[in-house]
């Protein structure tokens, strides 16, 4: 009698399993024949049987989601995790579930599949960006759970990455895609095989998100690895190069602005200067209002296959208010021309020519503006892209011609830029700094060393604040040309949403310059405007 009941329940138990297997394939092939309600019928039967069936609940939401009914094919899912927890987990909320040691594989499995149906969806775009933005969050919140329990570490947080670029935090986005390298399976190690994320994956989306964030060069860095790495699969490559391309496209930008400035030193005067003026001009002031207008040319074209050029053309004036500074008048004439060259997959080149002109009245007496000098600058630079930042080393070399005496100077020296990858919304930081010999005009040679950072804050969808701060120490043995500077600056944007190309500027500026022979000069702008980029 003992004998005949185990040999039932072996049959019985292999039995089930097989049955279910069979109607599911019958179901299968049902809907390949288009008789989709007899293939439903079947696949209740399995939902309905004691022994979860996980493959029926897959395909039976596989089929809802074909059929355009997305509450239906996440309602399977939903009970199929049921089914996958205990009953008192059923009862917790979710941010006890997430943290829960006892979940299964199976109910990983389930969450992981919730969570790629959620980002595909919205990433189809036939939702309203408010839709498809809470889609990207529901995909979030159970890719959360299966990062927390390391189920598929590496595509989660990957996928979470992705999703980050899709609610446009790009900050996050670097973040988490930089850490899901760390966890990218080996592909010697067996257990792995389940898990087809590779690098290459990662560093496309971090390209994507490089150069989403402003941060151009980085992010072709970060795509050209993918495009040459031999283990990138075809159709990487091939979406790689695409994005590529995009950035190589012909383009001509125009920026306009117009500022107002109220400045407590007009002239840019030190102490004794501003001593001897007042004497001079009794009726006169340093401090004055100016209009500041700025056009911006931009213009990339590409000539070779390869290789691509871009010209810039820049046109500013500052013009006081009261005629009796008209001596404060200045103007600048900018134009360079840029191009690249690839090193490797990780660095690259780029070689830059610009002369820039200054104009400025001779004398307080005499407000013609008249052309004072001009700067011929030639520049190497060198980009790198590592894991956790960009590394910038410029190599300037300046040519300076004084038009009013003929006297010449130049200049040769370094920079160095670095802009780390891990930011927040508030901290997003690019530190800097220079050294520079300078061969003045009058046979003396000055050396400069600048060190600064500059942050911007992302506050919300409108409002972007810029705040930078440098110091500068120069010496040269003539007290006029030997300085210690402090340059303090914030700006304000805000952004139009009725037209996005349109911006409004508001903003502080303070220059602090003590001279080696103890003399002064201080300047604080405040200064308010708009912009437009055509």
């Amino acid at each position: 009698m003992i004998c005949t009941l185990c040999f039932s329940f072996i049959i019985e138990g292999q039995t089930v399993d097989q049955v279910l297997d069979l109607r599911l394939s019958k179901a299968k092939l049902l809907t390949s024949r288009g008789k989709y309600k007899s293939a439903y019928l079947l696949l209740i039967k399995n939902l309905e049987a004691k022994k979860v069936h996980p493959a029926s609940y897959y395909y039976l939401s596989k089929l809802y989601s074909e059929k355009g009914s997305l509450k239906k094919s996440f309602q399977v899912l939903y009970m199929l995790i049921k089914k996958q927890h205990r009953q008192n987990f059923l009862n917790k909320r979710f941010d006890e579930v997430k943290f829960d040691k006892e979940l299964s594989k199976e109910a990983l499995q389930t969450y992981f599949l919730i969570a790629q149906k959620y980002l595909k969806e919205s990433e189809d775009g036939v939702y309203s960006k408010e839709f498809q933005t809470k889609l990207l969050l529901l995909a979030k919140k159970y890719f959360t759970v299966c990062e927390i329990h390391n189920y598929k570490i590496a595509s989660s947080k990957a996928n979470i990455g992705k999703i980050y670029i899709g609610l446009n935090n790009s900050e996050q986005a670097i973040r988490k895609l930089l850490d899901a390298t760390k966890n990218i399976p080996d592909e010697r190690n067996k257990s792995f095989k389940t898990e087809k994320l590779t690098k290459e994956d990662i560093n496309l989306l971090i390209g994507q998100s490089l150069i989403k964030e402003g941060q151009v060069e980085a992010g072709k860095l970060y795509l050209r690895q993918v495009s040459n790495s031999p283990s990138s699969s075809t159709s990487l490559k091939e979406y790689s190069k695409t994005m590529q391309d995009f950035l190589k496209k012909e383009y001509i930008d125009l920026d306009f602005s117009y500022l107002v400035n109220n400045s407590t030193n007009i002239f840019e005067f030190r102490d004794t200067e501003k001593q001897s003026f007042q004497t001079l001009n009794p009726d006169n002031s340093e401090s004055g209002i100016y209009h500041n207008r700025n056009i911006n040319f931009l213009m990339n074209k590409n000539f070779f296959e390869k290789w691509h050029v871009k010209f810039n053309a820049s046109y500013g004036d500052k013009v006081a208010t009261d005629s009796l500074q008209k001596a404060a008048n200045e103007r600048s004439l900018t134009m360079g021309i840029e191009t690249g060259i690839h090193e490797s997959s990780t660095s690259t080149i780029n070689l830059k020519y610009e002369l820039e002109s200054f104009y400025s009245s001779p004398s307080t007496t005499n407000t013609t503006i008249l052309k004072e000098y001009s700067i011929a600058k030639f520049v190497a630079s060198w980009i790198k892209a590592s894991s956790k930042a960009t590394y910038i080393f410029r190599f300037p070399y300046e040519k300076y011609v004084y038009d009013r005496t003929d006297n010449t100077g130049s200049g040769l020296g370094v920079t160095f830029s670095y802009i780390p990858f891990k930011k927040t919304q508030y901290w997003n930081p690019q530190y800097y700094g220079s050294y520079k010999n300078i061969y003045e005009a009058d046979a003396s040679t000055s050396t400069s060393l600048i060190g600064g950072i500059t942050n911007k804050s992302i506050i919300n969808d409108n409002w972007d604040l810029v705040s930078s701060f440098d110091f500068e120490n120069r010496s040269n043995e003539l007290s006029s040309l030997s300085y210690t500077q402090l340059d303090f600056r914030l700006n304000f944007t805000y952004y139009y949403q009725f037209l996005k190309d349109l911006r409004s500027d508001l903003g502080l500026k303070s220059i602090q310059r003590s001279y080696s022979d103890n003399d002064k000069m201080g300047q604080i702008d405040i200064y308010a405007g708009v912009g437009y980029t055509f």
